[in-house]
């Protein structure tokens, strides 16, 4: 974080062994990834930060005139599932083998202690759009609206 700046990004690789012990028996080492970027912007102009309390400049306290501060923030992410997952582990015609998201939110910190939070998400998928069962919730975008009231104490 910069002043009123944040940035991070990460970048996830996860391997793991997996058995099957119904016939046919397989056995596999997948290799599953994903990575995302995040920022925000606090507009009101305190310093902003990923890992403590944004101390609001005005606290709220409406009868002053004080509003806390607000604070912009968006996220891309993707998620990228091994093919060989889809090889007798899960079914490729219900199940999605990437993902890609997006989300814009807004954040009002009323003190150090309380945040609410709210967000959009748009997540679209790749695979999994067979024509029967599950599989065709896959082929629609997800679209989420998230809000969350943060106490901290």
């Amino acid at each position: 974080s910069y002043g009123p700046l944040f940035v991070m990004g990460e970048y996830v690789v996860s391997d793991q062994g997996v058995r099957r012990t119904t016939a046919p028996q397989l056995s596999q080492n997948l290799h599953n990834s994903a990575w995302q970027v995040a920022g925000g912007w606090m507009l009101t102009g305190e310093s902003a930060s990923y890992s403590a309390a944004v101390t609001p400049k005005h606290p709220f306290d409406p009868s002053a005139g004080q509003w806390g501060a607000l604070q912009l923030v968006g996220r891309y992410a993707e998620l990228d599932v091994d093919d060989a997952a889809f090889a007798g582990f899960a079914n490729p015609l219900a199940s999605a083998s990437k993902a890609q998201a997006w989300s814009v939110g807004l954040n009002w910190y009323l003190n150090k202690n309380i945040r609410f939070a709210t967000s959009y998400s748009h997540t679209s998928f790749t695979g999994g759009g067979g024509s029967t069962g599950p599989g065709p919730v896959t082929r629609h975008p997800e679209q989420v609206l998230f809000t969350r009231l943060q106490l901290a104490f």
